[in-house]
């Protein structure tokens, strides 16, 4: 195997674990057991971290010069493809990326905002601060362009 192979499935990997993480974090927070052990906080803030960052970056990036589409959401999601090898040209896993950080960060805030008084946790209320700064900063990029 290859090493390109293995950085698709690191990559891969990475991203299902993100997920999967956050829904067991959800899940604890909101039955009222916030007493999630330590390692797992851990790892849910590293994988919070990769993904946001790579959400981030795909929304940072310059358009590209060759437009695919009229639509900038479109042409944003398309420079996270430039991040990803060559060999691989898909957007799809780039685009993946992008939704799973907004599906997790809107399920964060809607449950942090929803929620009964003790039902969203400090890592709940952590993860869905920093990603309406994120999406602050990405709406006020949109507009830049």
């Amino acid at each position: 195997m290859n090493t390109k192979k293995l950085i698709r499935i690191m990559v891969l990997f990475s991203l299902l674990g993100f997920l999967g993480i956050s829904v067991y974090v959800f899940y604890f927070c909101i039955k009222n057991e916030s007493d999630i052990k330590g390692p797992v906080i851990y790892v849910y803030n590293i994988l919070n971290g990769l993904v946001g960052g790579i959400f981030a970056l795909a929304f940072g990036l310059p358009a590209p010069t060759e437009k695919k589409s009229p639509d900038r959401m479109v042409n944003k999601i398309h420079s996270l493809s430039g991040m990803m090898s060559e060999e691989d040209p898909s957007d799809k896993l780039g685009y993946f990326y992008a939704l799973s950080y907004m599906i997790v960060g809107f399920v964060a805030v809607g449950i942090w905002l929803f929620s009964s008084s003790a039902g969203a946790c400090e890592y709940i209320v952590s993860f869905a601060q920093i990603f309406l700064g994120m999406l602050v900063a990405i709406v006020t990029g949109y507009f830049k362009d």
